[in-house]
């Protein structure tokens, strides 16, 4: 009897574990990417995109914010949902003070490394941050800054000065603005 049911659970099994492993391929290629632009025709001085980077993770993609030359911003957030589906677009018109100093610190981070890493792997990598800056001759340099598991705060010592001030300034205009709305 339990020859015949342990048979019988065979196939069934197998067939769970292929579709398991398919549902698993199809998640790891199908990662989500940040969404265009909102306002396409409108030139992009300052764009940070993060991506998760945890291990098996599928590395999603969230749009942190971006900024455009006619003073408007946008950013991703979830207001109480775990789900992508959750997310939405907040966009904002920034004051011109606002908008200088946020122009003056990304212009800073172009003297960034391109690709800093200041663990070199050696702890678990949990989320990228890309940011992408337009210089004064119009092209844009992409600056890649590695962030840690939360247990080791060493690595945000390390990080550029530039890149720093600019990622608290963009945290804080999240901040200021989604308490507004």
């Amino acid at each position: 009897m339990q020859t015949q049911t342990a048979k019988a659970l065979f196939p069934s099994l197998i067939i769970a574990l292929v579709l398991a492993q398919l549902s698993l391929r199809s998640t790891q290629s199908e990662a989500r990417k940040a969404p265009a632009p909102l306002t396409p025709g409108i030139p992009i001085f300052l764009e940070i995109i993060e991506k998760d980077a945890r291990p098996k993770a599928p590395g999603d993609e969230y749009l942190y914010f971006r900024g455009y030359d006619d003073g408007s911003a946008e950013w991703e957030y979830i207001p109480l949902g775990p789900s992508p589906e959750a997310s939405r677009i907040h966009k904002i018109h920034l004051s011109e003070d606002e908008r200088n100093e946020l122009f003056g610190l990304a212009r800073g981070c172009l003297e960034s490394p391109v690709d800093f890493d200041p663990m070199q792997r050696l702890e678990e990598k949990v989320m990228i941050s890309k940011i992408r800056i337009r210089d004064e001759d119009g092209d844009y340099t992409e600056i890649a800054i590695h962030y840690y598991s939360p247990e080791n705060p060493k690595t945000q010592l390390y990080f550029p000065t530039a890149a720093k001030g600019l990622m608290r300034k963009v945290s804080y205009l999240r901040g200021k603005y989604l308490q507004e709305a």
